[in-house]
């Protein structure tokens, strides 16, 4: 008996939690959330029924942060409780298209400046967690080239 109840309480502090969630995007906008709640909405897509609160935070205890969790292979991401073969390739999807995202906003920049050759460099081993070797190729105006 006491059991049911408890179930009963914690499915009514649920209830209703996505839909605050999305509320909560409206009017306060994605930088009020923290890493775990937009790795938590993140997570609705692929994850229908289940406390996707909890997942985020043992994804980012267990990766280390949003880097880690971006960064990390759809093996180790099934790893974590709750995170099954198509939530992990999705992870993995954000992860790929984040890269991109920055691989393409570096091919803009000038390398006239130490500043943008810090940024550069920074931005193309965001992700990196082995040693790599960077060529930079660059016209004649020091823009840098996509080969």
């Amino acid at each position: 008996m006491a059991e049911q109840k408890k179930k009963l309480e914690n499915k009514n502090l649920h209830q209703g939690h996505r839909e605050r969630m999305f509320e909560k995007i409206s009017s306060a906008g994605l930088s009020s959330f923290g890493d775990h709640e937009i790795l938590e909405v993140i997570l609705y897509k692929t994850i229908a029924r289940a406390n996707t609160n909890t997942i985020a935070h043992d994804l980012l205890l267990t990766f280390g942060g949003l880097k880690g969790v971006l960064t990390a292979s759809v093996d180790k991401l099934k790893l974590v409780k709750g995170v099954g073969e198509q939530t992990a390739q999705y992870i993995a999807l954000v992860g790929e298209l984040f890269r991109r995202a920055i691989k393409s906003k570096n091919i803009h920049i000038k390398l006239d400046n130490p500043a943008n050759i810090k940024q550069f460099v920074n931005e193309s081993f965001a992700f990196e967690s082995e040693e790599k070797l960077l060529m930079i190729c660059a016209d004649k105006t020091l823009k840098i080239r996509e080969v």
